[in-house]
């Protein structure tokens, strides 16, 4: 069983291979659509969420990710394969939560948002919690909950329905580090100052 509770900005639209949920609320596509679509795909609207799902299904989720500059946190389910993609991007500015509990496996951009699923324990992480009153934060990839972890910014986290058992967790996949800022165009390098600074 997989469960997503979501924050106020859901994005959900439906295309051939993949179901997305998650936010982008600044996400800068344009060069997406310049560089990973041809003059033959048909956009209906020229939204953040139909772009990044064509260029998904165009050229993959890991080099579409490296393209994109801006903050989201988003999962992403494909039909086909029955394999679940959680993403957060290069800086973390948005939280995605995941983990087990019992036998569901919950996503989420908030753990408050966990709550109202019968499985969630909500116990407290005694190591975060001594994290906590150490250093007065919690860092990426612990949360307060047990058995739920933060996805670390710019990685990707997959998980296949057919091979996934309760409690077992792969580990998240880098897809760009923010430190190889040589490889970012200038656009992209002040786009990303631009919203660093707001």
């Amino acid at each position: 069983m997989i469960s997503s509770r979501v924050g106020p900005f859901v994005a959900f639209w439906y295309c051939n291979s993949y179901v997305p949920r998650g936010t982008f609320p600044y996400l800068s596509v344009n060069t997406l659509r310049s560089s990973h679509l041809s003059s033959t795909h048909v956009l209906l609207k020229k939204s953040h969420t139909q772009t990044l799902l064509m260029c998904f299904e165009n050229r993959g989720i890991p080099e579409t990710l490296k393209k994109c500059v801006g903050m989201f946190a988003f999962a992403l389910w494909d039909k086909a394969q029955r394999v679940l993609t959680l993403a957060r991007d290069r800086i973390g500015e948005k939280p995605l939560y995941y983990g087990w509990q019992g036998h569901a496996f919950l996503f989420g951009s908030e753990l408050k948002a966990f709550r109202g699923h019968p499985e969630f324990r909500g116990w407290v992480n005694r190591n975060s919690l001594s994290l906590l009153l150490r250093h007065n934060c919690i860092t990426t990839p612990y949360s307060i909950s047990e058995g739920i972890e933060k996805l670390l910014p710019g990685t990707i986290f997959q998980m296949s329905l057919a091979h996934s058992k309760p409690g077992n967790l792969a580990e998240p996949v880098p897809f760009r580090s923010l430190a190889k800022a040589e490889d970012r165009s200038p656009q992209e390098r002040g786009f990303q100052m631009q919203t660093l600074t707001r």
